[in-house]
């Protein structure tokens, strides 16, 4: 244990362990129960490169308010592959804290079961870049904002990676982000992860958003079953959305948010009120939309919002006879003559436009048409 920073290692530029050259390896090698009273419950490092290859870290932590339950670095260069971390627990990050500018490098590593009382189940990172990559992340929860990791600032990119029933006690059950100037999710999985407040999966603030190729299955929220994007940019393409739930949001919430989605698939979710709610947002844009079988009603928007033309939502009479929600039988709530531009409601008479649609003003070059 140390009193302060490193319960195992403390690293500067210039100190170098198990290796030589500015680099510090660590392979094939075993840390539990370690701690320290501040940063790094097993290493804590400034300006180093840390290579850690085939490790295992099993309940090591830091004292009350202290950061990186594992390691805690500044201003570095971190690369972990084929490493483990279980039951580790910090305030901030409950394995990494990540701070000024460090690079990271994640492959092929396992973490579960690790825990922040604040922020960040496994990851806290602050002006930092983190690949992920081949990664799992497993029942995994921060107390407060971002069940696996809170990222502030900095680029983020997740790629072939699997989130699996993480939480977290405020917003953000898997991911909270704030101000990241690039976070890109590709080709992943995240299922049964839960918020107890706002965006089940991912809640991103003043954040640019890249969603690709990837499945959002059985995740749960207040607000945004599966995101929650306060203003900033979400991009989301070819990506499946299935079995998600939330009071308002089945899928997404948005507020002062750009949003375009193309290709994606949305069914069987779930919502007291409306699948996707946007509210005093710049820019929504649905495109080739596959919407089947969800309880709820489609959308709400305020008068802020414009659903760009061209968006080959198509919305079916079937699809209006269907809906269950016995509180909310309308398929839309819009209110602003902006709404709804240049999309062809397919299947729905015109004298029929009253119950799917509730307008305050008229829509403008909405097509009504049998099929």
């Amino acid at each position: 244990r140390a009193e302060i920073d490193g319960g195992v290692l403390y690293l500067e530029v210039s100190n170098t362990m198990f290796a030589g050259g500015g680099i510090t390896l660590i392979r094939n090698t075993s840390f539990t129960n370690n701690s320290a009273g501040d940063t790094g419950g097993v290493i804590a490092s400034t300006g180093s490169t840390i290579n850690v290859t085939e490790c295992n870290f099993t309940r090591n932590s830091v004292d009350t308010n202290g950061r990186g339950g594992v390691l805690g670095t500044q201003d570095g260069r971190l690369f972990l592959e084929l490493a483990n971390f279980i039951s580790n627990e910090a305030t901030y990050g409950g394995v990494l804290s990540i701070e000024d500018g460090t690079e990271n490098i994640f492959v092929s590593t396992f973490f579960n079961n690790n825990r922040a009382e604040i922020d960040g189940g496994v990851l806290y990172s602050e002006c930092s870049n983190t690949d992920i990559i081949d990664t799992i992340f497993l029942d995994n929860r921060a107390d407060n904002n971002g069940g696996t990791m809170f990222v502030e600032g900095g680029v983020t990119l997740i790629r072939n990676t699997n989130f699996t029933n993480n939480s977290a006690g405020n917003d953000g059950g898997v991911i909270r982000s704030n101000l990241v100037e690039n976070a890109t999710v590709q080709q992943c999985n995240f299922t049964s992860n839960e918020a107890r407040h706002d965006g089940g999966v991912i809640y991103a603030e003043q954040s640019e958003t890249h969603v690709i190729a990837t499945l959002f299955e059985d995740n749960k929220a207040d607000a945004g079953g599966v995101m929650r994007i306060e203003q900033g940019n979400t991009v989301i393409n070819t990506t499946t959305l299935v079995h998600n739930w939330a009071k308002a949001g089945g899928v997404i919430w948005g507020k002062r948010a750009s949003i375009s989605s193309f290709l994606l698939t949305i069914e069987q979710n779930s919502a007291n009120r409306f699948v996707m709610q946007f509210i005093a947002s710049k820019h929504i844009m649905l495109s080739s939309i596959t919407y089947a079988n969800n309880t709820g009603s489609i959308l709400a928007m305020d008068s802020y919002v414009t659903v760009d033309g061209n968006s080959n939502m198509t919305i079916t009479e079937e699809l209006i006879r269907n809906e269950s929600d016995a509180t909310q039988r309308n398929l839309a709530w819009l209110t602003a003559a902006r709404v709804m531009i240049g999309i062809e409601w397919t299947g729905v008479r015109q004298q029929d436009h009253a119950r799917a649609l509730l307008l305050r003003a008229t829509p403008k070059n909405v097509k009504f048409a049998r099929k």
